[in-house]
């Protein structure tokens, strides 16, 4: 994630929303990674339950209209990154 945030720049937007977890894990993994992009707390579950979720993490990739193009259980590659930023930039 971190390489897609320096490539894509203003051109992608990375959300995280962690579910359920304490505030000092997310700190900690964001910190380790070296990530920028903004981290959401779902303390509930109710993000999560909305939008189904079987396992975390899953990837939900959004067009800039807001429509979701593609969905990715586990951890996504920079590929599945670049082939969805390059449809959704045509």
């Amino acid at each position: 994630m971190r390489r897609a945030e320096l490539e894509f720049g203003d051109d992608l937007r990375i959300l995280f929303v962690d579910e359920q977890e304490p505030l000092n894990a997310v700190l900690g993994f964001a910190d380790k990674y070296g990530l920028t992009s903004t981290f959401l707390m779902d303390r509930t579950g109710s993000v999560g339950f909305s939008y189904r979720l079987r396992s975390t993490p899953t990837t939900f990739f959004l067009d800039p209209s807001g429509v979701v193009q593609d969905i990715r259980i586990g951890v996504v590659s920079f590929s599945w990154l670049e082939t969805n930023m390059e449809r959704s930039l045509q």
